[in-house]
């Protein structure tokens, strides 16, 4: 094909074509160009005849691909929607035939109670004395108004079907699982693949004529009345005074062409961070929309919960006082000497008084139902308090999550002079800190409070790159620890990045660290603490959360805000993402690889978790879905020998999970707990660690062969104050070689210690000084990285004894 379009000319000025312009604006003649179509050229369409080719074959595979995606996306949410809707049929069916039953078995009971009616009436002939003693037992007798109370408890079960039957939740989830669908397709099909072939497969010699080219201006220079050819770049120039002629001068001066460069490079950010705030703004918005629903049917439930107990209340309290009326008519030839010289001395009073003990023992029920009222009021309002705290704990995350994005590059670059600056001048005027934390081992042992004195100097560091990361240089001459304590993570490098970054992962043999970098994904040279920024990979639409890499392959998993997991291989030195994994409807929150590469087991706020392995072919699928919990699932965690899971979420459950010999996850154990839980750790295969969200102390939980359950144990460990930072991005991390454990806390950071009793005690406290930080550990122990809102900077620290 190529060699027959060179022997084509330019129907313009019958010259040899030496390139083809792809612009669909044009008609199809005017595509062959020669030399001098192409001068004073400026479209980016034009493509050299020779590459056609290799763009034509480019385009069919980058099209099979997109292809391929969207036909895997499709279907799964057509399996999502066809399983819900499914089930959605079965239990519908199954609430109005319960509906209908009970209805009829009414009818049943009524028409029975009818006919026993009529028959006694037509049987018994009574007498008037009879007939007045029925009218009065109908109207006081106790059992008569039971009856009356009871007659229409039926309808109670009824209201109950009728209710679930009016439960959309099924439904919103369908209409979820569409829009996500929509958004997602729309957004696989806004990638030209015209365009992208074209960034990359353009010539530049042919298209330099284009870029050298200077923009025309119907403008001349006010003092020397000759054409503009160049601005002043120099802050301190007025407005009025930048643009430029040859005669001119300036010390600092962009030409105009690299100005049109330059704005045009400035619309295509400003137009991608647009369209990228816009699938933010829709999954923050996402969040919160859940969080409210959750509260506005939590509150329902609950005041009608009130509303039900306060009915029964009411209905005792009917029952007693009716009961009380059915004594009046009582003989006293039934009464003992005490009832009688009770009532003498109620007799023997005058009638005020009388009047009083009458309205006083009314008042004793009215004021039982009221208080009983008044506690679930006050719970109802704890309960709330709940509710809108994890509804403020969502919206604070989602702008934490925009935060750096909302400003431009050159105010990231002004905070980072800032920042240099500040730690720069008090580098050197660092105080020491002196914290007395008292430490309760989880293990048998007595109390131990040690004092843990500690003493880091950030040394000043340059400014950073245009990329974003820099390398820091620390004055190790400075670090100095006023006590050694049995091990220590010292800071031996900083290394700044300006994006977000909230999770981190090193591979097997510590030669590649992973961070993430907003979006995407940084790639690091790891050479024994020192780290090499080598490139990002691209491919999620939202903020990457959660990392995970292989325990002996140079392949790992990336979790998203945009609900997909990501798998990535090294292959020929190239970081390919060879499978998407759709089937989460919210945030990834954490991942886990099995140490036999077998199994992907991933959690999310959509309150699942799910469990997926390798085909025949080598694909990942969803063989699973755990759907125990109630609420956003935060963190999960694998047993030492991979036969147990644990999970931990907002509804304040603790989820031991067993995989039996068919490879199923079967809940083995549920713990409740009176808070929510971001961290939880298993230790080996008998012990887990795990960290509540609000409470300063770390509980632990041990497995006893008596019981085949996990049980808390008595002793926890304090922890310092933290009201604020309920994160759990940075998972719980057990090193068995170090026997360490690494535990966030809000701004804290902890390294817990076993000692020789084989208790845990905290070896050293980590104040980072924000409680938006995140980091992850080597499979050896040896190195600690962590990244921070506050400083933007990843801070590799090095273990020490």
């Amino acid at each position: 094909m190529s060699s027959q379009l060179i022997k084509v000319e330019c129907p313009l000025h019958n010259s040899e074509a030496i390139a083809i312009n792809l612009d669909p604006n044009i008609q199809l003649p005017e595509m062959l160009q020669c030399i001098y179509c192409l001068v004073g050229s400026t479209s980016r369409s034009i493509v050299p005849l020779r590459d056609i080719k290799n763009i034509l074959e480019n385009f069919v595979t980058l099209q099979q691909q997109k292809s391929d995606e969207i036909n895997q996306l499709k279907r799964t949410y057509l399996m999502q929607l066809l399983d819900n809707l499914c089930k959605m049929k079965q239990e519908i069916n199954n609430f109005i035939d319960n509906g209908i039953n009970i209805i009829q078995t009414q009818l049943q009971i009524d028409k029975q109670e009818e006919e026993e009616v009529m028959k006694n009436v037509e049987s018994e002939v009574i007498g008037f004395n009879q007939q007045v003693k029925q009218i009065i037992e109908y109207q006081y007798s106790y059992c008569q108004q039971q009856k009356l109370l009871n007659e229409l408890n039926w309808t109670q079960p009824l209201s109950e079907v009728l209710q679930q039957i009016n439960n959309f939740e099924g439904i919103q989830n369908c209409l979820d699982l569409l829009r996500d669908l929509k958004n997602e397709y729309q957004m696989k099909n806004e990638i030209n693949i015209v365009g992208k072939l074209l960034l990359i497969e353009s010539d530049p010699e042919i298209l330099r004529g284009s870029s050298s080219e200077t923009p025309k201006l119907n403008i001349v220079c006010q003092q020397h009345q000759k054409e503009i050819i160049m601005i002043d770049m120099n802050e301190n120039i007025e407005k009025s005074m930048r643009l430029c002629c040859i005669e001119c001068m300036p010390e600092t001066y962009w030409s105009l062409t690299k100005c049109k460069e330059k704005w045009k490079t400035f619309e295509q950010k400003k137009r991608a961070y647009l369209q990228q705030q816009i699938f933010d703004m829709e999954a923050q918005y996402e969040q919160i929309r859940d969080q409210n629903k959750k509260i506005e049917q939590q509150i329902i439930e609950q005041l009608k919960g009130v509303r039900v107990q306060f009915e029964d209340i009411l209905a005792i309290n009917k029952r007693k006082i009716l009961s009380n009326i059915n004594m009046v008519n009582e003989d006293w030839i039934n009464l003992s000497q005490d009832d009688i010289l009770e009532r003498v001395e109620i007799l023997i009073k005058n009638e005020e008084s009388q009047n009083q003990m009458i309205h006083s023992e009314y008042q004793q029920f009215s004021d039982y139902a009221l208080k009983l009222l008044q506690e679930q009021v006050k719970e109802l309002k704890v309960q709330q308090q709940n509710l809108y705290d994890n509804l403020r704990s969502t919206l604070c995350h989602s702008q934490e999550i925009s935060k750096s994005a909302s400003s431009s590059d050159q105010n990231c670059l002004n905070d980072i002079y800032y920042q240099i600056n500040e730690i720069g001048s008090s580098s050197k005027n660092t105080q020491k800190l002196q914290e007395l934390i008292q430490i309760q081992s989880y293990d048998i042992g007595s109390d131990l409070i040690k004092k843990n004195q500690r003493k880091e100097n950030d040394s000043a560091f340059s400014s950073p790159k245009n990329n974003g990361y820099e390398d820091i240089q620390i004055d190790k001459e400075n670090m100095d620890f006023e006590e050694k304590q049995p091990i220590q993570y010292q800071i031996i490098s900083k290394y700044q990045q300006v994006q977000n970054c909230y999770a981190i992962s090193v591979n097997f043999d510590q030669t590649i660290m992973i961070s993430g970098c907003s979006n995407d994904i940084a790639i690091w040279e790891f050479n024994n603490g020192k780290i090499k920024h080598i490139q990002n990979l691209q491919g999620h639409s939202n903020q990457v959360i959660s990392l995970q890499f292989s325990v002996d392959k140079n392949e790992f998993v990336s979790g998203s805000t945009d609900k997909s997991i990501r798998y990535w291989q090294l292959i020929n030195n190239i970081w390919l993402c060879k499978q998407v994994l759709l089937g989460h409807k919210r945030q990834i929150d954490c991942l886990l690889m099995s140490n036999n590469n077998h199994q992907i087991i991933s959690c999310s706020c959509d309150k699942t978790i799910r469990i997926w392995r390798k085909n025949q072919q080598s694909l990942w699928f969803q063989v699973q879905t755990l759907t125990n919990h109630s609420a956003y699932v935060r963190c999960i965690s694998l047993s030492k020998s991979q036969n147990l899971l644990v999970s931990c979420g907002e509804d304040k459950m603790i989820l031991i999970w067993e995989l039996n010999k068919s490879k199923v996850w079967n809940l083995k154990q549920s713990i409740k707990n009176d808070d929510f839980g971001y961290r939880i750790c298993f230790m080996d295969d008998i012990k887990i660690a795990w960290q509540p969200r609000s409470q300063n102390k770390t509980y632990f939980y041990e497995y006893d062969t008596k019981t085949n359950q996990f049980e808390l144990d008595k002793h926890h460990i304090m922890l310092q104050y933290s009201s604020e930072g309920y994160q759990n991005f940075f998972p719980s991390i057990y090193n068995e070689q170090k026997q360490v454990l690494i535990n966030k806390h809000g701004q804290f950071v902890y390294i817990m210690k076993m000692n020789e009793s084989h208790s845990l005690e905290i070896s050293q406290v980590i104040n980072i000084g924000h409680y938006c930080n995140y980091g992850s550990l080597t499979n050896d122990g040896q190195f600690l990285v962590i990244w921070d809102e506050k400083s933007k900077c990843l801070q590799v620290r090095q273990a020490t004894f």
